[in-house]
């Protein structure tokens, strides 16, 4: 009961019995709750925020880097950007999740700190064009929990001119109204081109660097396993964040670039501060 209509009893049981019905609070003036607005078919979130990523696959030196997300969806239809890749669902549903993508690949160039890797050949930066797939299970161990699998495919147009192909897991919980944490994991597999683009030294490369030649093959190049965490301040506003571990696998972990002058372990991370429309 409301501080108003606590007033209107009061006021009622204190008034003299010969009061007349028309002194009386009338029923049709009593306040009225709030009818409940229809929810939108439409959505938005937009994070803004900075990050830090290994210069190149394989390097052991990090740049800062500026940290995105935004999605927009129509029920279950959405276009999605996270980072340099975005993502468009065409099925309808929930359960199942599918449609194209588009990336960025930053490539290598000799901006790099390694004295010897500027001497290099450098890896052109290439936008990547494929497809995902992914299937969504929900309410497994708890009522607002959330089981995902997928895949991701992407070509380079140019750069490496390689592919990769890419299974991923995730496992979430709405911890509370404000609160969400999940745990995910990725592996990649990356063809010869991808893999001797980034991995592989030349001839001259060797001659340049003192480096040994390399061939890289393709198969499994690396495992990642990632925390991310939302946590809402208001309806609109909050913060978002991320923080993931590498391990290069394979050709991608023998290769002398890595060896000598790079880490098989690759971190990244990333805050943002989200506004959902």
């Amino acid at each position: 009961m409301r501080i108003q209509d606590y007033a209107i009893l009061l006021a009622t049981l204190a008034a003299p019995a010969t009061a007349r019905a028309s002194d009386l609070p009338s029923r049709s003036r009593e306040p009225q709750p709030p009818t409940e607005q229809p929810r939108s078919d439409w959505s938005a979130m937009l994070a803004l925020g900075g990050g830090m990523m290994p210069e190149f696959p394989g390097s052991k030196h990090y740049k800062a880097m500026p940290f995105g997300m935004g999605r927009l969806a129509y029920r279950d239809y959405y276009i999605e950007v996270l980072g340099p890749r975005a993502k468009v669902n065409v099925i309808p549903g929930g359960l199942i999740e599918a449609g194209p993508l588009v990336g960025y690949d930053g490539g290598r160039d000799n901006s790099v700190k390694s004295r010897r890797l500027k001497l290099l050949p450098e890896v052109d930066s290439s936008v990547e064009f494929g497809g995902f797939a992914k299937l969504n299970l929900e309410r497994l161990l708890l009522q607002n929990d959330k089981l995902s699998f997928g895949v991701e495919f992407a070509k380079a147009s140019e750069g490496h001119e390689g592919y990769t192909v890419t299974l991923q897991t995730s496992y979430g919980i709405q911890f509370t109204r404000t609160f969400f944490m999940s745990l995910d994991a990725e592996l990649q597999f990356a063809d010869k081109k991808y893999s001797n683009a980034y991995f592989g030294v030349t001839a001259a490369g060797a001659v340049a660097t003192g480096l040994p030649t390399y061939t890289a093959s393709s198969g499994l190049s690396m495992a990642e396993i990632g925390l991310s965490a939302r946590y809402a301040f208001t309806q609109n506003w909050g913060i978002t964040g991320r923080v993931a571990y590498g391990r290069l696998l394979g050709d991608a972990a023998k290769s002398p670039i890595v060896k000598r002058e790079g880490s098989e372990n690759q971190f990244s991370g990333g805050l943002a501060v989200a506004y959902r429309f």
